[in-house]
């Protein structure tokens, strides 16, 4: 039986994809497995030349250019270093972060067998340790509760692609400069609520690619692995027995000791005194160093971690931000005052109610820490009548 007329119409474009148009004039009789055949010949061809090509690109290396592979670097930690995160820091609170904006490196040049717009990519290489979540930023560490985040320019996370270089658009070749490389900002952030101290494992952590091509063909110019190891304590203090139950002795007073709203008596000490403290080293959320391809260079230094204390009246706050509650509800009691609080002996250190008190913890080792604390009564009204002025609070303290 002869062969009804098969035609195959074939276009196509430079520079463009195949595109293929199967025409049949009159129904083909043709054994199952010669169709099935032809049809996955077609099937194949289709595949084939529909896929788009991408431009191959490398090392070029010249006597100019003479880099002829990734060069890797060893980002060290700082030496030495030792961070303390109290129970008291914040989920999400950057503890540490160091800086990579690499300077020095050898002469290169990239090139691609076809003109295209070059781009810079930062990737992640090696992932010994998972992601928190499936879209999160952050990858967990050797120590519980500390995870770490790397930054390009400080604000955007990895991977990250840039947008055409300039100089680089059109083109064949590619020579990277140090003016074109955003730094890259590694942190270590508190991850959960408990942390346990230790020591973070440099090679707990990833590492990161700088790369340098066109799309979808990139060519890995640096591979930056972090060395080293910090330390992380998780420090506190007792509260001695004699803060831990206080009563201040706030004296008689005359009503002739107030002459006008705001003014008041004499301040009171009523400090707390914290004993038993372990070392707070420090933390901090900018950068302690920069990295440029040979060596770290001082940028910073720890903070102080801080101690916040919240103040909490039984009775009735009469103004938060000026730090004055009202004394105890009592038949006999004195009218037109209030108790004002202060972190000092005078009104410059006035206490907001509505929020914590903070301070910085020494970071010398000191065992005994205090937490100034002061009060006095304070006229509130037009006019002070004596009675009895007594008035209750619960503090809480924190570190962070």
């Amino acid at each position: 039986m002869p062969w009804n007329e098969i035609r195959v119409i074939f276009s196509s474009a430079k520079n463009e994809c195949h595109n293929f148009l199967l025409l049949l004039t009159t129904p083909i009789r043709i054994s199952k497995l010669r169709y099935f055949s032809l049809f996955t010949l077609m099937s194949v061809l289709l595949i084939y030349y529909g896929a788009p090509a991408h431009a191959v690109c490398g090392f070029n290396q010249t006597a100019e250019y003479t880099a002829n592979a990734t060069r890797n670097f060893t980002v060290p930690f700082v030496a030495n270093t030792t961070i303390s995160v109290p129970a008291g820091a914040a989920i999400g609170q950057v503890i540490y972060e160091q800086e990579i904006q690499i300077k020095n490196f050898e002469p290169v040049q990239i090139k691609c067998d076809s003109a295209g717009n070059f781009f810079f990519n930062y990737s992640y290489g090696v992932l010994p340790k998972p992601p928190l979540s499936t879209d999160s930023a952050v990858y967990e560490t050797n120590i519980e509760g500390i995870g770490i985040k790397f930054n390009v320019n400080s604000t955007v996370k990895i991977p990250y692609t840039s947008t055409s270089i300039s100089g680089c658009t059109n083109s064949t070749t590619c020579v990277p400069t140090t003016t074109w490389y955003y730094p890259v900002q590694f942190s270590l952030i508190k991850t959960a609520s408990t942390v346990s101290p230790g020591v973070i494992s440099a090679d707990s952590l990833p590492s990161i690619i700088f790369n340098l091509g066109q799309s979808n063909n990139m060519v890995a110019l640096h591979n930056v692995k972090l060395t080293g190891g910090i330390t992380i304590t998780v420090p506190t203090c007792d509260v001695s027995p004699a803060s831990g139950s206080m009563s201040i002795k706030m004296g008689t007073h005359d009503v002739t000791a107030f002459s006008g709203i705001g003014t008041g008596t004499p301040w009171k000490d009523a400090s707390i005194m914290l004993v038993n403290c372990t070392r707070f080293y420090g933390s901090t959320s900018s950068s302690v160093a920069s990295f440029n391809g040979s060596k770290n260079t001082p940028t910073g230094v720890l903070a102080n971690n801080e101690w916040a204390v919240t103040l909490t009246p039984y009775s009735n706050i009469i103004d938060s931000t000026l730090g004055i509650m009202d004394i105890d509800d009592d038949p006999m009691r004195a009218t037109g005052i209030g108790i004002q609080l202060s972190a000092s002996s005078s009104t410059s250190g006035v206490v907001d109610l509505s929020r914590a008190a903070m301070g910085p913890m020494p970071n010398d080792g000191s065992p005994n820490i205090t937490i100034p604390l002061f009060a006095r009564y304070v006229q509130t009204q037009n006019k002070v009548y004596a009675g009895k002025a007594n008035g209750k609070l619960v503090y809480t303290v924190t570190y962070q």
